[in-house]
């Protein structure tokens, strides 16, 4: 049974940005997190703990992404590093700006 946005009475946004990361390197980052207090000093939240949740999570924005418009990817590595905050902003802007 599919759920429609507009069955519950959601807004349909004009774009969601789909920052792309991938499984292999969110782990590697959530991994050099320190002791977080909203999580009572953990590590990892329920989604960082579950690598195949993640694998599952991304293959799903993927496919949003490619099938409907408002879905926007926004590529954010590069040669398997995470790319400069500046980077990545000046392509959300680009995709931003051009939706304006």
């Amino acid at each position: 049974m599919e759920v429609r946005l507009q069955d519950l009475g959601i807004l349909r946004p004009d774009i969601v940005l789909v920052l792309d990361v991938g499984p292999k390197v969110a782990r590697k980052l959530a991994l050099q997190k320190g002791p977080r207090s909203y999580l009572g000093g953990r590590r990892k939240d329920i989604a960082e703990k579950d690598f195949n949740h993640q694998e599952e999570a991304y293959r799903e924005y993927l496919r949003m992404a490619r099938t409907d418009p408002a879905w926007v990817r926004v590529p954010c590595i590069t040669e398997g590093r995470l790319d400069s905050d500046q980077v990545i902003y000046e392509r959300i802007w680009e995709i931003v700006r051009t939706k304006l």
